[in-house]
């Protein structure tokens, strides 16, 4: 009985190329957590705004979410994203989101954005989601209202809300 021997050049090729893969591997950027002075849910939060005021809806939904991700709880952060849901068509996503906004509020600031954010997507949406959308914006107005009448975009939102009607 003949033994068959492995000729050398038979596992050098496959010896090599594992050997690279793991090398290549070993060499590739760990994933790690940021941590930065500027990433912050507040950062966040402002860089969306800003990004929403240009029209870069899609640009302020990373920002909004990287907010989210970094504090779920944060109601500026669920108050983005309805408005990005709004500026896309999906209002009942919006309002959704901003139910989920008004449910994590911390103070009477975070109680008047929502208020106001409220009514933005109602102006966005206007008849598509109630025929009486101007009611709704008037409630959410008297709201933001009563817990500070300090409040100038509840007031500019309210007349843009008169001047379509």
């Amino acid at each position: 009985m003949k033994i068959k021997t492995i000729q050398p050049i038979n596992w050098i090729f496959p010896s090599i190329l594992i050997f690279s893969l793991l090398f290549v591997g070993a060499c590739a950027p760990k994933a790690r957590k940021a941590v930065s002075a500027l990433d912050t849910p507040e950062h966040h939060v402002k860089n969306g705004n800003k990004l929403l005021e240009n029209g870069k809806i899609d640009a302020a939904f990373y920002e909004f979410n990287r907010a989210r991700e970094l504090d779920p709880e944060y109601a500026p952060a669920h108050m983005g994203l309805g408005l990005v849901a709004a500026y896309r068509g999906d209002f009942a996503d919006g309002l959704k989101t901003m139910k989920t906004a008004r449910k994590y509020t911390r103070d009477d600031e975070q109680n008047r954005s929502v208020s106001v954010g409220f009514m933005r997507v109602y102006l966005l949406g206007g008849e598509k989601i109630d025929k009486d959308w101007l009611e709704l914006v008037e409630d959410e107005f008297s709201t933001a209202k009563k817990i500070g009448p300090d409040h100038p975009e509840a007031y500019y939102y309210m007349g843009v809300a008169y001047k379509m009607s």
